[in-house]
């Protein structure tokens, strides 16, 4: 598989994309992040949502309970050319904004495992995986 420096931007714009549309609480742009049956594993939870309705339903429930009050930061993004797309893997930090009566907090930290698959719209997550650094601390 050919992997231009368009690709490579397109990709690394995936991830920046996924970040933004939680933080926004925008459901669809976040979706629009997965291949149509895209999977997301959580194994400290023992959890697996795979295909748009299982990651809708997470995500709804993600920023139901997080009420705009996080902040997602990826950095050490890491891409690997495979048979089936992508490899990639970047570190995760969760914060918490600061505010006049609250400093800000770092609130979790983690790893992505990924698999990106090219599609019609551009590289999109076909398997991530998350991996907490302090799995007692799922959100």
């Amino acid at each position: 598989m050919e992997f231009t420096p368009a690709d490579h931007f397109d990709a690394l714009n995936l991830y920046a994309r996924y970040n933004r549309t939680v933080d926004a609480g925008d459901v669809d742009g976040w979706l629009e992040c997965y291949a149509p049956d895209g999977q997301l594993s959580i194994p400290s939870a023992n959890v697996t949502y795979t295909g748009r309705f299982e990651l809708a339903a997470f995500v709804k429930r993600y920023i139901e309970t997080s009420a705009g009050s996080e902040r997602h930061f990826i950095s050490n993004i890491e891409l690997s050319v495979v048979a089936e797309g992508l490899r990639g893997r970047a570190a995760l930090m969760t914060v918490r904004p600061g505010s006049r009566k609250m400093p800000p907090a770092l609130l979790t930290t983690g790893v992505y495992e990924d698999l990106l698959s090219r599609t019609a719209g551009g590289w999109r997550f076909a398997v991530r995986s998350l991996t907490f650094d302090r799995p007692d601390r799922e959100n």
